[in-house]
């Protein structure tokens, strides 16, 4: 399955840390545009597959609220 990348950058495979809890990694598993016109990137815990969320790429990008992780 090809990346798929987003305007700003990210991209399916990426990981981000919250830095409100630095201990859980998210990663990247999906990028789509809403019905709103905005890109979205749904984010998974590594440490729990079943545990995911959705936020929009600006909040990811342009908040303050998530740091990008290394990856091997």
């Amino acid at each position: 399955m090809p990346r798929q990348r987003s305007r700003q950058g990210i991209a399916v495979g990426a990981r981000y840390r919250h830095r409100d809890a630095p201990n859980v990694t998210w990663e990247v598993i999906a990028l789509y545009v809403g019905v709103d016109g905005k890109q979205h990137a749904v984010l998974s815990n590594i440490s729990d597959l079943t545990w995911r969320k959705t936020i929009s790429v600006i909040e990811l990008e342009q908040s303050g609220h998530y740091a990008q992780v290394a990856t091997l």
